[in-house]
C-alpha cells in the first residue's frame, strides 16, 4: 500500500477546513469521516469524504514509493432541510465547487502538488429530513 494515502487525506481535509469558512467560522457544520456527528436541527450541514479510485504505476523509478499515480474523488455531500427548496443546497454546492475546482494542493513539501479537476454536482434529492446534493471532484497525485 502506498505511503501517500494519509498525506493526501490530510492535505485535502486541511484545504477544505481552511476554505470552508465565512468570516472565520465554518459555513456549515461538517461531518468528518469516522468522527461522531449529530446533524443540526433544521440547518444545513455537509459531509466530507475521500474516495479512492485507480492507482497505477506511472513512471519506472526503481522505487516502490515513487512513480505512482493515485487518483480519487473528494466528495462534499450537502444537506439542507427537506421542504426548504433547493436554493440553499445549490448555493453551498457552488461554494464547494469553487473551493475545489482546478486547484493545486501541496501534499508534501518539495513535491509536485495534488491536482483537482472540474467538480460535478449531482442532485440526490430529498428524504423525510434532508435534501441532498453531492459535489464530486476528481483528483490525481503523482508520487515523485
Amino acid at each position: 500500500m502506498s505511503a501517500a494515502f494519509e498525506p493526501i487525506r490530510k492535505a485535502l481535509a486541511a484545504f477544505f477546513e481552511a476554505g470552508w469558512k465565512d468570516g472565520g467560522q465554518p459555513r456549515t457544520p461538517v461531518a468528518w469521516p469516522n468522527v461522531s456527528f449529530k446533524p443540526p436541527e433544521n440547518r444545513p450541514w455537509v459531509r466530507f469524504t475521500i474516495l479512492s479510485a485507480e492507482a497505477r504505476r506511472h513512471l519506472i523509478t526503481g522505487s516502490r514509493q515513487t512513480g505512482q499515480r493515485i487518483t480519487g474523488l473528494v466528495v462534499i455531500q450537502v444537506f439542507t432541510p427537506a421542504g426548504s427548496g433547493d436554493g440553499a443546497a445549490m448555493t453551498l454546492a457552488d461554494q464547494a465547487k469553487e473551493l475545489f475546482s482546478e486547484r493545486r494542493i501541496e501534499v508534501a513539501a518539495g513535491k509536485d502538488p495534488l491536482a483537482t479537476a472540474v467538480p460535478e454536482a449531482r442532485v440526490i434529492g430529498a428524504d423525510r429530513e434532508w435534501y441532498q446534493v453531492n459535489v464530486s471532484t476528481p483528483f490525481e497525485y503523482l508520487e515523485t
